[in-house]
């Protein structure tokens, strides 16, 4: 929701609240409880940039599980390329060679 509301420039109407949810983040992050712990990689990343665009320093434990797990991706999206349409070989080609960036 963070991400939305910057995204329109509403965010300042929620200043104490994103400052609150991002200062959860970051301490669960930090003491690693996993309260925000899931296997969407999407949403690990998405935490850890709004963390960096506010001004928290997350672990650089997390930034090497980023890492590993775009490594991991990358190595099953080129494997999975010979068995694939053209059309999706297209997109899965593109998507790695520009990879989107929070």
């Amino acid at each position: 929701m963070i991400d939305g509301l910057q995204r329109l420039a509403i965010d300042y109407y929620f200043e104490e609240e994103i400052e609150t949810i991002l200062g959860r983040i970051n301490k669960s992050i930090a003491e690693s409880d996993g309260v925000y712990d899931d296997n969407d990689l999407y949403y690990v990343s998405l935490r850890f940039c709004l963390l960096r665009q506010n001004g928290y320093h997350p672990s650089a434990e997390g930034e090497i599980i980023l890492d590993e797990a775009s490594a991991f991706a990358s190595k099953h999206l080129n494997d999975v390329l010979k068995h694939v349409g053209e059309d999706e070989a297209r997109v899965i080609r593109d998507t790695l060679n520009h990879p989107y960036k929070l």
